[in-house]
């Protein structure tokens, strides 16, 4: 999450919208770039993946912060973020990576979905909230998340001795 931030930093408002699309609303790459203003309700706080994985249509939650980023770049028409070419998107991001020295590997732009999943899980300590948030169809994906987070098992022995 320090990473994304200083990307966040870094970025020109575009690619802040990139980063906040696949790092908060945890869009895969071929959903933020086939993100269409059409599908976005800035005023509900949502938007619709209309081709999600599997060819499902979905609605996202869009969290404020991300509402602001979006009402900031003043276009309501054609795609979001501008271009439809993943490779476009892998490209912004490496570059981005670069300049704030984040390391890059190949899967960064899937490290953004993850990082999605690993603030719902922080914030709700919820797999049903995350399988929702990133549109995983069994809840068993989801959690990948709990077991990165072992505070409430740490919590659970707080004061206990045998």
């Amino acid at each position: 999450m320090v990473e994304l931030r200083l990307l966040l930093d870094a970025a020109i408002p575009a690619d802040r919208v990139m980063l906040l699309l696949m790092g908060m609303c945890g869009l895969r790459i071929s959903e933020a770039v086939a993100l269409e203003w059409r599908d976005v309700n800035l005023s509900a706080g949502v938007l619709t993946v209309v081709k999600g994985k599997g060819g499902k249509k979905a609605r996202v939650v869009v969290p404020p912060q991300v509402v602001t980023e979006l009402s900031a770049l003043g276009t309501t028409s054609g795609l979001v973020l501008g271009w439809k070419d993943p490779v476009t998107l892998r490209r912004r991001l490496k570059a981005l990576c670069e300049r704030t020295g984040v390391r890059y590997v190949g899967r960064e732009v899937h490290g953004l979905r993850h990082t999605a999943g690993t603030l719902m899980y922080a914030r709700t300590k919820n797999l049903r909230a995350v399988a929702q948030h990133l549109r995983h169809s069994q809840l068993d994906t989801a959690a990948i998340y709990a077991q990165m987070d072992d505070s409430e098992v740490r919590g659970a022995f707080e004061g206990v001795s045998l």
